[in-house]
């Protein structure tokens, strides 16, 4: 089976064939008008093979280009989607992490109210309170960064790339801090729940006998009313 590459070679071949026959000719008669025919019809197969080759490495490299750019295109919608899983993988775990920080706060925060309402010292929990609200905090940090960090990776200045991959860094770093403070605001919140609670002395029995509520001095008795003679009226009747 001839290849498509193989066939320019043929073409020069049988020119060098139809060369050979035509220097035959001239060595016998110099003026032979079949060695000038041979020699034209090697010419325009040589012209022939020429082009032939030059239209076969044409397609060759048409075929290889359209192989890169379809392996590039691949590769280009591959980081696409990456980026996009990656962004979107980003946002979720930013807010999550603002999610369960700020709901453990407000868990905690009503739990607090309630039992305070009830007199129960509520100082033990105070500490996981102020965690899960730094958590809140750091999560919020985390997203604004992020926010920053993608407006800088879309410059084309190179300062601007740089101070986006530091922020990167950074960000990443926060959003791992405020995960270790929300595991830290849980821990602390179960040491405060393992805490015996001190209640109000107020309300206790020895308090209020040793120290009785002051009793209301007794009502002080109204003066006494004295009665007003009445004068009697003199009768003008006669």
């Amino acid at each position: 089976m001839i290849s498509a590459s193989d066939k320019p070679l043929d073409l020069f071949q049988q020119a060098h064939v139809l060369r050979e026959k035509a220097q035959k000719l001239r060595a016998e008669n110099e003026q032979s008008r079949e060695a000038s025919g041979l020699d034209d019809i090697a010419h325009k197969l040589e012209e022939g093979g020429l082009s032939n080759a030059i239209a076969a490495d044409l397609e060759s490299q048409k075929t290889r280009n359209a192989q890169w750019l379809d392996q590039m295109k691949r590769h280009g919608d591959w980081y696409l989607e990456n980026d996009k899983a990656v962004l979107n993988l980003s946002q979720a775990a930013v807010r999550t992490l603002v999610l369960v920080n700020a709901g453990a706060a407000i868990a905690l925060l009503s739990f607090v109210a309630n039992i305070w309402q009830k007199g129960t010292d509520v100082t033990p929990f105070i500490g996981g309170l102020a965690w899960f609200c730094c958590g809140v905090g750091t999560a919020t940090l985390t997203a604004a960064l992020s926010y920053i960090t993608q407006l800088l990776y879309g410059s084309r200045d190179g300062k601007d790339l740089s101070l986006a991959k530091a922020l990167h860094k950074t960000t990443v770093i926060i959003g791992f801090v405020s995960l270790f403070i929300f595991a830290a605001g849980c821990f602390v919140s179960y040491e405060s729940f393992n805490t015996k609670p001190v209640p109000d002395i107020s309300q206790s029995n020895t308090f209020q006998k040793n120290y009785p509520p002051p009793v209301a001095p007794p009502p002080q008795p109204s003066a006494p009313t004295i009665p007003i003679p009445q004068t009697p009226q003199p009768n003008n009747k006669k």
